[in-house]
């Protein structure tokens, strides 16, 4: 019976180590309520449209370019901004930015994330321009974040905190643009 128990002892943190717990993963939940007037449903910083969102990755970035581009907009909406499709109906024109790199640290493998939000805003004059336009202004108000360690933007959770935490930073400098100047 010792032998048994021992035997037992000795086998249980290699079946922990296989992942082979009950215990569940952590999940991370989150939904938007967009529904009926959405001017009306927010603290209305502008109506902004999403110009592009750019992605500079060895490897698969076309599925985390897909995921930021549905991302952006329910983040700038929860962000208190009312987002639209037309740049004629826009106050405010965004884009993002994607960097993840890799790197050696002490022989290991590292990476350094760099996920950024720019906002310029859009008049009259500008309801025919491109990307390339804006790409030679400064912005009115940019987010930007940076991670360096073993975090991927392959995980859809560091991706989703890299860029909520960006569009946060670039509304507040909108909120505080709109106070000084009264609009």
């Amino acid at each position: 019976m010792k032998r048994f128990l021992v035997f037992c002892l000795l086998l249980f943190p290699l079946f922990l180590s296989c992942k082979t717990s009950p215990v569940p993963r952590q999940t991370h939940v989150e939904s938007w309520n967009t529904g009926g007037n959405r001017q009306h449903q927010v603290k209305n910083r502008g109506k902004v449209t999403l110009l592009s969102v750019s992605v500079n990755r060895s490897g698969g970035w076309d599925s985390i370019h897909n995921e930021i581009s549905g991302l952006a907009p329910l983040l700038l909406w929860k962000h208190g901004f009312c987002v639209v499709s037309n740049i004629q109906d826009a106050d405010f024109t965004a884009d993002v930015r994607v960097h993840e790199r890799e790197y050696l640290s002490k022989w290991r493998s590292k990476r350094s994330l760099a996920l950024e939000v720019r906002i310029w805003a859009v008049s009259e004059s500008d309801s025919g321009k491109t990307e390339s336009v804006f790409e030679n202004q400064l912005p009115l108000a940019a987010g930007r974040v940076i991670s360096t360690g073993n975090l991927s933007l392959s995980s859809s959770q560091t991706m989703e905190q890299l860029l909520s935490l960006a569009v946060k930073n670039a509304a507040k400098q909108i909120k505080m643009y709109r106070q000084v100047n009264n609009e």
